[in-house]
C-alpha cells in the first residue's frame, strides 16, 4: 500500500500567485494536517526554506547550482551539507505517510530537464496511488505586465520582446514531462472566484476554501504605477546592480510603489508586434488547453503620464529613499523625463525639473 492516497505537486508558473499560495499553506500547515494534507517544512540547521523550490530541486539534482540554485549566496562553504540535508528531508517526506495527501509546491519544476522531471514523477508515483501536477496559467499580456514590474523591482532592465512566448514554452514543457498527470488551471477564473485565488486553491484540494481564507493572512501584493516603472527602468539601465557606479541592491527602490499614477501597461505594446505575439500565444493556449482569458484591449487604457496627483505625491515619495545617492539617481531620471516632455508639455516638464532639483539637494 502506498504511503499517500495522492500527491499534488503545484508547479507554479511565474506571476500566478505561487508565493501567496505557498505562504498561506505554510501559515495553515497545522490546520491542513488536521484535514489530511501534509505540507512539508524543509529546514537547514533550524532555518526554514520559504517553500519547496530550493530543497526539492537540490534533493533531486544533488547540485547546489543547477536550475538557478545559488546556495553559495546563503550557505557559502556549506553547500554540500545543505544538499545532503535536503535529500534526507525530501526522502523522509515521500516516505512519511500518515496523511491522505502530500502537497508540494515549487516554481522551479517548470524549468526541469526531462531526466530530472522523469525521476521526480517516478518517485511521486512510487509513494502515492494518484499523482496530480497542477499549474495556473495567466494570459500572456497579463503575465508579461506583471513580470516586467517584478523584474524592474529586482533591478533588471528587461526587454519585453524576449518574454513573449514564455508561457507557451512552459506549458509545453510541463505537458511533455508530466503528460496525463498535468492539469492546467485558469489563473483569472481562480482569482475571480468568490473567495479569490487562495480560496479556489483550497477548494481544489477538496477543502472549504471560504472557511480557510477567513483564517489566513496572505501577503499583500503591490503594483507599480506606470511612472514608477519608468523611473525604475531608467535607474536600472544607468546603474546596473553590478558595476553600475551606484551601491544598490535588488528591491531597494521599492518605496516607489507608494507613488500614485497611471495604471501600468506593457510599454510600446498596442499596435505592435508585441501585441500580435501575445494575441497569437493566447489563442494557442486557449485552443490547446480550453482556457478562456480576459479579452485583450486594442488601445491603451491610460492617459498621459505625470498627472497632477502624481506630481503632488512625488516629493514625499522621493524623501522616503533610504540614501541620498538613490534620490540623486532618481533625480537624474526625472530630469530625463522633463527633457522628453519640454516641447509638448512645458508645465509638466518644469514641475519635474523642480522636484528633481529639490530631491538632488536633499540631505542624506
Amino acid at each position: 500500500m502506498s504511503e499517500y492516497a495522492r500527491v499534488i505537486l503545484h508547479a507554479g508558473l511565474s506571476k500566478t500567485g505561487s508565493t501567496t499560495l505557498q505562504d498561506v499553506c505554510a501559515q495553515l500547515r497545522p490546520l491542513l494536517a488536521q484535514q489530511g494534507i501534509h505540507y512539508p517544512q524543509f529546514t537547514f540547521e533550524g532555518e526554514p526554506f520559504p517553500n519547496h523550490s530550493i530543497p526539492m530541486t537540490a534533493a533531486l539534482t544533488g547540485s547546489a547550482t543547477r536550475f538557478g540554485l545559488r546556495l553559495s549566496e546563503r550557505f557559502n562553504g556549506r553547500e554540500e551539507d545543505v544538499v545532503a540535508s535536503c535529500r534526507r528531508q525530501f526522502d523522509a517526506a515521500l516516505a512519511a505517510g500518515g496523511a491522505a495527501t502530500l502537497l508540494l509546491s515549487s516554481e522551479i519544476v517548470e524549468g526541469y530537464g526531462p531526466q530530472v522531471a522523469s525521476d521526480l514523477l517516478r518517485r511521486l508515483r512510487a509513494c502515492a496511488d494518484e499523482v496530480r501536477v497542477v499549474a495556473y496559467v495567466r494570459s500572456p499580456v497579463s503575465a508579461l505586465a506583471s513580470l516586467l514590474q517584478e523584474r524592474a523591482r529586482a533591478g533588471s532592465a528587461m526587454i519585453p520582446e524576449g518574454l513573449v512566448g514564455r508561457t507557451r514554452e512552459k506549458c509545453e514543457r510541463l505537458q511533455k514531462h508530466f503528460g496525463d498527470a498535468l492539469t492546467l488551471l485558469n489563473y483569472h477564473e481562480a482569482s475571480a472566484a468568490p473567495s479569490g485565488l487562495v480560496g479556489a486553491w483550497f477548494d481544489l484540494l477538496g477543502l472549504d476554501g471560504e472557511a480557510l481564507v477567513a483564517t489566513a493572512h496572505p501577503p499583500r501584493n503591490t503594483r507599480l504605477c506606470a511612472e514608477a516603472y519608468r523611473l525604475l527602468v531608467a535607474v536600472n539601465t544607468r546603474h546596473p546592480l553590478q558595476g553600475g557606479g551606484l551601491a544598490r541592491r535588488a528591491y531597494d527602490l521599492d518605496f516607489l510603489q507608494a507613488l500614485p499614477g497611471q495604471r501600468f501597461e506593457v510599454p510600446d505594446f498596442h499596435g505592435t508586434h508585441l501585441e500580435q505575439g501575445c494575441r497569437e500565444e493566447a489563442a494557442w493556449l486557449e485552443a490547446t488547453y480550453a482556457l478562456r482569458f480576459p479579452a485583450m484591449k486594442s488601445a491603451p487604457a491610460t492617459g498621459p503620464l505625470w498627472q497632477e496627483q502624481t506630481l503632488a505625491a512625488l516629493p514625499a515619495v522621493l524623501a522616503a529613499a533610504p540614501r541620498a545617492e538613490l534620490r540623486q539617481a532618481l533625480a537624474a531620471a526625472l530630469r530625463d523625463e522633463a527633457a522628453a516632455l519640454r516641447a509638448g508639455r512645458p508645465a509638466v516638464a518644469a514641475a519635474l525639473e523642480r522636484i528633481a532639483r529639490a530631491a538632488a539637494q536633499s540631505p542624506a
